[in-house]
């Protein structure tokens, strides 16, 4: 929705990993991605929701297998209000029958995630919304009901559910 240089969540203090973050190290390392982020920044503020669902569905029509199952939303950014979430839940419900759901991390403890789509995942930063998700120092202990991040989604969909859990990435 927004590059990192623009995370509404780095910018109310909301962020506990701000000094760390990866997706404004890419953007700092790698020229072409504050750019492309501008831009997709930019198609999301100008463009309707039956707009982004029609280039949703075009897109997974048109892959090679595995079919998309799963879209995540916010690789770099957070949402800037609570119109953002309410149009992600418009999309998420739109996308519900094609098989695509949707999931996002947020530090945007503010905002109302209680009446988002049943085919949209919230994973707090910090804090419980569908489930909760939390950068911890290497040495850190895992705590009994925590899981260990294995850093790669496409062997694991703890995240991609609503349910309910703690999963711990640590730094890197």
């Amino acid at each position: 929705m927004n590059p990192a240089k623009e995370c509404p969540s780095r910018k109310k203090g909301m962020c506990k990993v701000a000094d760390i973050c990866y997706a404004q190290k890419a953007e700092r390392q790698y020229p072409a991605v504050l750019p492309y982020r501008m831009r997709q920044a930019e198609a999301w503020n100008t463009s309707k929701a039956e707009d982004i669902i029609g280039s949703v569905v075009e897109a997974a029509e048109h892959c090679r297998e595995p079919k998309i199952k799963y879209l995540r939303v916010n690789e770099s950014g957070d949402f800037r209000n609570q119109w953002d979430v309410n149009r992600l839940s418009k999309v998420a419900d739109a996308l519900k029958c094609y098989n695509i759901r949707l999931y996002c991390y947020t530090a945007r403890e503010d905002l109302n995630f209680t009446k988002v789509s049943d085919n949209m995942v919230v994973c707090g930063s910090s804090f419980m919304a569908d489930n909760e998700f939390t950068a911890v120092p290497k040495d850190y202990e895992l705590q009994s009901g925590e899981l260990i991040c294995p850093g790669n989604c496409r062997e694991c969909h703890a995240c991609k559910n609503k349910n309910s859990v703690k999963v711990v990435c640590k730094y890197h």
